[in-house]
């Protein structure tokens, strides 16, 4: 029986979507088939991402309106068993009950992870609420923290599960006092802690560093991916956990 997945933020810039693209690439190294939907209308950015950027031809907003999803869908390189549905170029308005149906009718993957925009403005969440388990991505930062908390309020009036990642994780920083540590986080952001990411510069430098396996964010969120499909993995010494071990 396949799982959705919703990744969203309260703030921009915390890492969403790499964490999204990220978690794909290892469930898919599980051996599971993954497809991971842009959400992000008008501001899309997995296409690039993935590099099928020059390999769009239909969108989100075609399957919505009738085209049929296979069509749509575009193989990621490098990673099989990764697909792409991309976010309409242009603004549009999602239809929240079309998306449910056509969640529920993709039966061919066994997770389908949604990339929301960052922010709390869904109009639709109510029509996937009850299918869908949430994934709230975070800073270690003040605001982020703040903004994951309310976030958090936000899904939980719609009765959802949710699980917290923390992610550029910095070590030093928190040490120094510039962030408030890991239990700190926790306990603002009111969440269920699934996993830490920290911060590594090789994926800044080398934007398709993510399909790595030797990447310390890939190794971070390969851990994840294992407890989402029910493994049990102890998180790394806080002292490890920015040396990817």
């Amino acid at each position: 029986m396949k799982r959705i997945l919703g990744i969203v933020s309260g703030k921009g810039g915390v890492g969403k979507s790499t964490c999204a693209l990220g978690l794909g690439v290892a469930l898919c190294r599980q051996g599971l088939r993954v497809l991971l939907i842009d959400l992000d209308v008008g501001l899309r950015c997995l296409d690039i991402m993935t590099r099928v950027d020059d390999r769009l031809v239909f969108d989100l907003s075609d399957v919505l309106e009738g085209k049929a999803l296979r069509e749509a869908v575009l193989p990621v390189p490098d990673c099989n068993g990764l697909s792409l549905l991309a976010a309409p170029k242009l603004a549009t308005t999602i239809d929240g009950k079309r998306l449910a149906e056509m969640l529920l009718l993709a039966n061919e993957y066994d997770y389908i992870i949604l990339d929301f925009p960052a922010g709390t403005d869904f109009p639709y969440i109510a029509d996937i609420a009850d299918i869908t388990d949430f994934i709230v991505v975070t800073n270690a930062d003040a605001v982020s923290v703040r903004d994951s908390a309310e976030m958090s309020d936000i899904l939980r009036d719609f009765g959802t599960d949710c699980r917290l990642i923390i992610n550029k994780y910095t070590v030093p920083l928190v040490k120094r006092g510039v962030y408030g540590g890991i239990d700190d986080i926790i306990d603002r952001s009111q969440l269920r802690l699934l996993g830490i990411v920290p911060y590594d510069e090789d994926s800044i430098r080398k934007p398709f560093a993510v399909f790595k396996r030797k990447n310390f964010k890939q190794k971070a969120l390969g851990r994840i991916a294992l407890r989402i499909t029910g493994q049990t993995v102890r998180l790394p010494k806080h002292k490890k956990i920015g040396k990817g071990k």
